[in-house]
């Protein structure tokens, strides 16, 4: 039988818990420098992403400013447009019946005005004492330069019995002549431009 005899001396067991504790902390160190590289570079993808949005929102917000600006540039053009259209069809209605009412004779007086723009016509009723008074009126609403012509449209009497029923009064004829008249623009117009100077 043989004997094993070791003549080295004995081994000494070294103790690797420290060297264990040391590589568990790298390996933890390691996990938490990575895992804070990977949150980092998620944030600045993210903020990249923000920075790219924001932009992206500036530059439609310019262009919406510059469509605003177009916009109102185009409604102050219409309105300005709108405002001369109108003024050039701006007509002096009033002065036309100051002159419509100083050609009556003293007998006569307006039962209806109505003006129409498109067709370019005015109709009149009017109520006279007496038919020569209508005649008399026809003749100078046709001497009247901004009126092109005078036609009488119709002429009613009035029932004076039923009239002086009516009021208790004495009996005095009437006359309800309807008148169309076609007015000259450009005379109506310089008829407005001497009423107002």
């Amino acid at each position: 039988m043989f004997v094993d005899v070791n003549l080295l001396p004995e081994k000494v067991k070294r103790d690797y818990s420290l060297l264990a504790v040391a590589g568990i902390a790298l390996a933890g160190l390691l996990l938490v420098f990575g895992g804070f590289t990977l949150w980092e570079s998620g944030l600045e993808q993210d903020q990249a992403e923000v920075q790219e949005a924001l932009e992206e929102e500036q530059v439609q917000a310019a262009a919406l400013e510059e469509d605003i600006e177009e916009a109102e540039e185009d409604d102050t053009a219409r309105y300005e447009e709108a405002v001369a259209g109108v003024e050039g069809r701006t007509l002096p209605v009033a002065e036309m019946l100051d002159e419509l009412v100083s050609l009556l004779p003293e007998s006569g007086y307006f039962l209806q005005f109505e003006f129409d723009y498109e067709l370019e016509e005015v109709f009149l009723s009017v109520q006279f004492d007496d038919i020569e008074a209508s005649a008399s009126y026809q003749h100078e609403l046709s001497e009247a330069d901004f009126i092109e012509e005078a036609h009488l449209h119709s002429l009613d009497t009035v029932d004076p019995l039923q009239e002086a029923e009516a009021t208790g009064g004495a009996r005095l004829p009437r006359y309800h002549v309807f008148y169309r008249l076609d007015w000259n623009h450009d005379e109506l117009q310089a008829l407005g431009e001497e009423e107002s100077e």
